[in-house]
């Protein structure tokens, strides 16, 4: 959808604002930086019960890079939200 709408509507905002669209793109780039620098976390690597265990942590996405997950014998019993989950009854 993006890639045919934004070719579509730039030559009617480039005559209404000439080379100031350049700037607009500019502003958006640096928005999505930012954006992603702050809000969004590194999950590379990481398994989905890991990266729950990330969320879980209460980390800052900007430090997510550098967290190590604990042992998945660890998350089973005492970690994050696997550890709500298990009824207390239960063996392993």
């Amino acid at each position: 959808l993006w890639e045919f709408l934004i070719p579509f509507f730039t030559p009617f905002i480039t005559n209404d604002i000439h080379f100031y669209y350049g700037f607009v793109f500019t502003g958006c780039l640096i928005f999505s930086f930012f954006f992603v620098y702050f809000f969004v976390y590194e999950t590379k690597g990481l398994s989905l019960e890991e990266v729950d265990e990330l969320y879980a942590s209460g980390i800052q996405p900007w430090k997510s890079s550098g967290w190590v997950p604990p042992s998945h014998d660890s998350m089973a019993h005492t970690t994050g939200f696997a550890s709500e989950a298990k009824p207390s009854g239960e063996h392993v």
